[in-house]
């Protein structure tokens, strides 16, 4: 393996180890044997490279999907879910339904706790706000969700948002999981991640 090769694979894994292991990638990196400087220098030029595309011009999805690989990133200084937050509260206003519904699901999350407590902000409200749209047919769907393979009219259908953003509004630990494996499979990459 060389260095390229093992820097692509730890990008590829979003640098998480345990995928690595899972998909039996993991012991030729090992081998390798980075040092923590290198890994964390990796990580960060990573987390830029996520950053930058969010910033930038590219689709909703693949901007939700960057988000969804920085809430599952392990930073160690909580700058990620800072970041995610500080994006809802930037692009809410001109976000379609869809997306704020999977933002404001990732911030009910209790590592998001903190950050939202810090602010006095309660995603509560912005629930309600949608759901009134949503009862009023006033929103609109991102064409990207739309010609997703795995999503179908259901997902968009009132009902399902209703419920959605009424599981915003009294989250809890089942749900949040629930959450979590849809996001995963709505945003996984070829590796499962």
């Amino acid at each position: 393996m060389t260095l390229k090769n093992a820097k692509d694979l730890y990008f590829f894994y979003n640098a998480d180890a345990g995928a690595m292991m899972r998909d039996g990638q993991y012991e030729d990196f090992r081998k390798m044997n980075f040092s923590p400087e290198t890994l964390l220098r990796w990580k960060q030029e990573l987390i830029r490279r996520y950053k930058k595309i969010i910033s930038g011009p590219a689709s909703v999805r693949a901007k939700m999907q960057i988000i969804f690989k920085l809430d599952e990133m392990d930073d160690g200084d909580g700058s990620n879910k800072k970041f995610i937050f500080e994006y809802y509260l930037k692009n809410k206003a001109g976000s379609d339904l869809f997306s704020a519904i999977l933002l404001l699901e990732t911030l009910c999350k209790q590592d998001y706790k903190p950050i939202l407590q810090e602010n006095n902000y309660s995603l509560k409200e912005d629930a309600d706000a949608l759901m009134a749209s949503v009862r009023k047919g006033e929103y609109f769907i991102d064409k990207s969700y739309k010609e997703d393979d795995f999503l179908d009219e259901e997902d968009f259908a009132q009902n399902n948002l209703l419920k959605r953003l009424e599981d915003i509004k009294e989250p809890g630990e089942k749900e949040e999981k629930k959450k979590r494996g849809f996001w995963k499979k709505l945003f996984a990459g070829k590796n499962g991640k």
